[in-house]
């Protein structure tokens, strides 16, 4: 009785659950719609949608409902990355989530309401250009094996859902949106209606819509109607449709093809109706026709062409029925071109008939497009037309052609002039291809610059073309700009073909042109020569009689640039399943390199002021299969090597280059081994050299090997390059050590090693320097082409210098930055006698001290441009003793500094047992960039004066110390003010002002002051400076000094001017009359007067006018003979009164 009683209450309890779950269920099933319509449910939807679909789902509100409409507001699919942007303002189903359970057959009413279509196009297309081909990773596989049975003829059936509805879009536009954002419309007020009554109803359907600017309509209707069944044929469906175009205007519509091609653009309206009626059962008609009228086109491939068509109409009647198609008429009607076409054929290609004719009007066609077909200036074609027929019948294995061409006359006119082709040109083709091969029953060309004939079939074939090209180019350019083109010869042309076995063809070719010139403008590009072209070989015919292989073939040419021969055992064509194929193939040639200049120039492969000479043997052995090139062995050889131009002369005598090894033409790989290149300067050579990829040489190169130069040669060949001294010779071997490793995007590799010496420098009259060895090293590591990378061990290493140095270079944000650590040692008494002997300069220096540097530098816009703007530096360098220009420096110690664009150096030393401090900055914020001293500095203090630092440095501040010898003194400099462009054409802007204070300064008088001194026919030579400052401006180009007085033992001379940054002299001096200038008597009169005496010249040429000075003495001495006078006449008037 317990066991019942607790089971009663277990039972009851799993009764409440189970109703509860069920409750649970119903009520979540009843919430579903509205938690779907929530914010949470509405972005799962989206990250689900996106997640299947290339671009982007999104829409502001979803309604779903088990009783009310569904509805979606603000839809949008962006997928701009390939040029679509779709909007729709509403979409709506009239009936709910249960209605639609309930009945799935009867899905009601969807509106679309304003959907908008925008294409971008992008800046490639908007320029026009054709699409590329797909790259070799897109391309279709390889057909191997046996091929897939074919499907049963007319198993298209298809099984159609039993729906009913009606769909309704509303408010339709398509826009273009340019590379430059701006949107244009070319569809609006698109409408769109769709009734299905399922599949025992017609489906009927509407379609309105209006051009972009209104001004066209397109209008469509039709009806589908099913056959009865549940699975229905493509073939047995019934279509009713018509299309109406009403005056639509193609500007846009040529616009947006002209993005995707290069096609023109325009204007001009279209008309048309077009009609399909049956099915392909029974026969579904096709009949219609386009008319465009008002036709302009410009742009594309027209170069300035601006063409105007009234109308051109094209209209087709046709049918189709089963898989056999009949075109009743094809007509084209144009001001330019007039053709008809008729015909049937099977779409499975069992049968074919088709006749056509066109005639081309050349008087219209060059009137519209004279720069297109590029005519002559001027010149207007009155009369020519093109006749052009073709028969074309097949059955399934055999095709009959029949086509002709023809030209009976050509007539134009230039300003006056009548220019006439009265020989008509003739072109007749009649054959088939069937399985027994081509037969050629007739092929004639007739013209009076070309013939040719042809007869035979596969077994026996005989073509003959004969051309003069003068007279081919003669009569082309009365119509056709030739562009400076000029040619001349006698060409032809013979090719047989003859059975030698039942598979085996023997064909013999040969091609000559006798008296071949060819000549561009005023250049000569082939010279008068005869060229010859001969060919044999055994064509091997496959099933169906066609050429399958080539065997035995020989090749040879003779031309003016050169002449060679090609064997090959073998060549297979290429074809669906395998590439071509070729076996042995030899290639012997001789080639002048200096005849294929003016080929090259006018190709634009070599530049116009440049040359090439030598005579060329090139060699090589190849084989090639499944697009695998294998090189049995490659030579070049070039001797009496010339390149030049007008900076640049390269020779050399024998140039030699030899490799082999394997090439992908697939894969765009290659493996040469080894790589040699010999010459009379070295010999490198690489074991093996990889290229992984030669579209991306900058990641598909891999390599090691040696390079072993001599120095003398290889300083000749670049004599244009490095500039050496005159009668300078550099001897001495150089060995390097190369390992690249480029594969690796991310860790690309290269490793440099060099010696270099023992080396010896030679110049006339001057002694030979030599250095046993100097050492070349650095490791590169990284994206050396994205400039993310790091270099170690790098080294320099001479007896004078050495360098050694560390550092990366890495992104910045967008910039690249480049970090440099390292030290430099310098032997300066090494250095200066390198400088001795090569730079002919007298320079003693002493000191051997290593110190570091470092450097910070960032690109701009990814440039290395204006770098000390962007570079931070710091260096030192320090000198025992620098002897030079009668300067002796000691314990130099110079700190350079760089940083926000100012260097910042500073000098410290003494000079000539004086001393020496500056702290010179450039600045580089500034343009040009202004060297400048700090205000008030005492550059120079109780500094020496010697002989040499007289003639070298003091004369080109003042004239007075040219040719004088200093004996004894010092002097200080006391810059005031300094600020020096570094740009010699802003050198006017620099200023200065500065004090030279001299301190018991004696010279020996010499050049100018000589001069000087003997007009005043003073014997004394040593002249005294008191401890006076001479204050100089440097402004305007020139720089003033201050009056500069200069003692003798009996008199002082006063000297003031200028001297001009050009060296220039403007120069006074006042010299004193004394008495052996003028005699005593006179002197009495004159003394205390001076003579000033102008300065000219400049700072190595003073002059003086010794005229201007015996002028003036001769003045001084005609006014103390009337002070004379005077003073007489007044002594005998006291007498007379006394």
């Amino acid at each position: 009785m317990v066991d019942q009683t607790t089971f009663r209450k277990k039972r009851s309890i799993a009764l409440f659950i189970l109703a509860g779950l069920l409750l649970v269920f119903f009520l979540g099933i009843f919430l579903l719609p509205s938690l779907v319509s929530t914010d949470w449910g509405e972005n799962k939807i989206k990250q689900i949608v996106n997640g299947r679909l290339p671009g982007q789902v999104d829409f502001d509100n979803l309604s779903l409902s088990w009783f009310n409409i569904i509805q979606c507001q603000g839809i949008t699919y962006d997928n701009r990355a390939e040029g679509i942007l779709v909007k729709v303002a509403d979409v709506t189903i009239s009936k709910g989530l249960l209605a639609l359970a309930i009945n799935h057959k009867e899905i009601g009413e969807m509106n679309i309401s304003e959907p908008l279509v925008s294409f971008y196009l992008d800046e490639k297309s908007g320029h026009g250009q054709a699409g590329t081909e797909p790259s070799s990773e897109k391309q279709e596989p390889k057909i191997t094996g046996t091929a897939p049975p074919q499907p049963a003829e007319n198993n298209n059936g298809i099984i159609l859902p039993p729906i009913e509805g009606k769909l309704t879009i509303t408010g339709g536009t398509v826009t273009a949106v340019y590379p430059d954002l701006k949107e244009k419309p070319v569809v609006k007020d698109l409408k769109f209606q769709l009734n299905f009554g399922g599949v025992e109803n017609p489906m009927d359907y509407l379609v309105d819509f209006q051009s972009g600017d209104g001004t066209g309509q397109v209008k469509g209707k039709g009806a589908v109607t099913l056959p009865a069944g549940d699975i229905a044929k493509l073939d047995e469906i019934q279509s009713q449709a018509v299309l109406d175009i009403e005056n639509w205007e193609i500007t846009d519509l040529l616009s947006i093809l002209a993005t995707a091609a290069n096609v023109p653009t325009g204007s001009g309206l279209l008309n048309g109706h077009m009609s399909i009626s049956g099915s392909t059962a029974t026969a579904l008609q096709i009949t219609g026709n386009l008319n465009a009228q008002q036709v302009k086109l410009q742009g594309g491939p027209l170069k300035s062409d601006t063409p105007f068509l009234d109308s051109v109409v094209v209209e087709v009647d046709g049918e189709k029925t089963g898989s056999i198609v009949t075109i009743k008429k094809l007509v084209l009607t144009s001001p330019m071109a007039a053709g008809t076409a008729s015909g049937t054929f099977d779409d499975r290609g069992h049968k074919k008939e088709i006749v056509s004719q066109a005639v081309i009007d050349l008087a219209q066609l060059s009137a519209q497009f004279p720069s297109t077909l590029n005519l002559k200036k001027g010149i207007r074609i009155s009369e020519g037309k093109i006749d052009l027929n073709a028969k074309v019948t097949a059955t399934d294995k055999t095709t009959l052609f029949d086509t002709s061409a023809g030209l009976d006359k050509l007539q134009g006119v230039a300003g006056k002039k009548k220019l006439v082709w009265d020989k008509p040109v003739k072109l007749e083709a009649r054959g088939e291809q069937s399985p027994a091969g081509l037969k050629l029953e007739n092929f004639i060309v007739q013209s009076a610059f070309l013939n040719g004939k042809g007869q035979g079939d596969i077994n026996h074939m005989k073509v003959e073309l004969a051309a003069d090209i003068g007279l081919a180019l003669q009569e082309v350019g009365k119509f056709i700009q030739l562009e400076g083109w000029k040619s001349d010869g006698k060409m032809e042309l013979n090719l047989q073909v003859d059975t030698k076995t039942e598979s085996l063809r023997a064909v013999v070719g040969e091609v000559s042109i006798i008296d071949f010139v060819l000549q561009h403008k005023d250049r000569v590009i082939a010279p008068r020569d005869s060229l010859k072209t001969n060919l044999l070989t055994d064509l091997r015919l496959g099933r169906e009689m066609r050429p399958k292989e080539m065997l035995d073939t020989t090749l040879d040419f003779q031309s003016w640039a050169g002449s060679g021969a090609v064997t090959m055992k073998n060549f297979n064509p290429p074809s669906d399943q395998i590439g071509a194929q070729v076996k042995d193939l030899d290639f012997k040639g001789t080639f002048d390199l200096d005849h294929l200049t003016a080929l090259l120039q006018t190709l634009d492969v070599l530049p116009t002021d440049s040359r090439l000479a030598g005579k060329t043997d090139l060699n090589t052995r190849l084989s090639m299969k499944d697009n695998m090139v294998e090189l049995g062995g490659t030579s070049m050889a070039i001797r009496d090597f010339l390149f030049q131009n007008s900076k640049q002369k390269f020779s050399e005598k024998e140039i030699v280059l030899t490799t082999s090894g394997s090439v992908d033409l697939k894969g765009k790989t290659a493996t040469l081994k080894p790589f040699e290149l010999k010459t009379t300067m070295g010999h490198m050579a690489f074991p093996e050299l990889a290229v992984t990829n030669w579209d991306q040489l900058k990641n598909g190169v891999k390599t090691n090997g040696s390079i072993d130069l001599d120095l003398g040669p290889l300083t000749a060949l670049l004599g244009d390059v490095i500039k050496l001294p005159p009668a300078t010779t550099v001897a001495g071997p150089a060995a390097i050590k190369l390992n690249i490793d480029l594969t690796d995007g991310q860790q690309q590799f290269v490793q440099l090693d060099g010696a270099i010496g023992p080396v010896e420098v030679s110049s006339k009259n001057k002694p030979p320097f030599s250095e046993d060895s100097i050492r070349l090293a650095m490791n590169l590591k990284g994206d050396l082409f994205d400039q993310n990378f790091t270099f170690s061990n790098v080294e320099l290493s001479t007896l004078p210098l050495s360098i050694g140095a560390s550092g990366k270079v890495a992104p910045d944000r967008e910039e690249r930055m480049l970090t440099v650590e390292g030290y430099m040692a310098l032997d300066l008494k090494a250095l200066s006698s390198y400088l001795k002997s090569f730079a002919d300069l007298d320079l003693e220096m002493s000191g051997a001290v290593k110190r570091p540097f470092a450097i910070k530098a960032k690109s701009t816009n990814g440039q290395w441009v204006e770098m000390p703007k962007h570079t931070e530096l710091s260096a030192s360098f320090y000198a025992d003793t620098i002897r030079a220009s009668g300067a002796h420096i000691e314990l130099l110690e110079v700190g350079i500094g760089l940083a926000d664009s100012l260097v910042e150096i500073d000098i410290q030393g003494k000079l000539n047992r004086g001393k020496m401090a500056l702290k010179p900055t450039i600045d580089f914020k500034v343009d040009p960039p202004v060297i400048s001293i700090p205000e008030n500095t005492m550059v120079l203090t109780g500094v020496e004066l010697t002989d040499s630092m007289s003639g070298d440095h003091l004369a080109k501040v003042h004239p007075l110390f040219h040719g004088s010898v200093i004996s004894q003194g010092t002097v200080d400099l006391d810059m005031q003010h300094f600020s020096w462009p570094l740009d010699k054409a802003a050198r006017k802007d620099a200023t200065f002002t500065s004090s030279l204070i001299f301190h018991d300064v004696k010279l020996q008088a010499g050049g100018l002051i000589n001069e000087l001194l003997a007009i005043m026919k003073a014997n004394e030579r040593e002249i005294t400076l008191s401890d006076q400052p001479m204050e100089c401006v440097g402004k305007n180009d020139r720089v003033l000094c201050s009056p500069l007085e200069i003692q003798t033992k009996d008199y002082s001379l006063m000297l003031t001017g200028s001297v001009g940054f050009d060296q220039s002299l403007d120069y006074k001096v006042q010299v004193p009359v004394t008495r052996k200038m003028v005699g005593g008597d006179v002197y009495k009169y004159l003394e205390g007067t001076f003579i000033t005496v102008p300065i000219s010249g400049t700072v190595s040429h003073p002059s003086l006018s010794h005229d201007f000075v015996q002028d003036a003495i001769k003045d001084l001495i005609i006014q103390a003979g009337k002070k004379e006078i005077t003073e007489q006449a007044g002594k005998l008037l006291q007498k007379l009164f006394q």
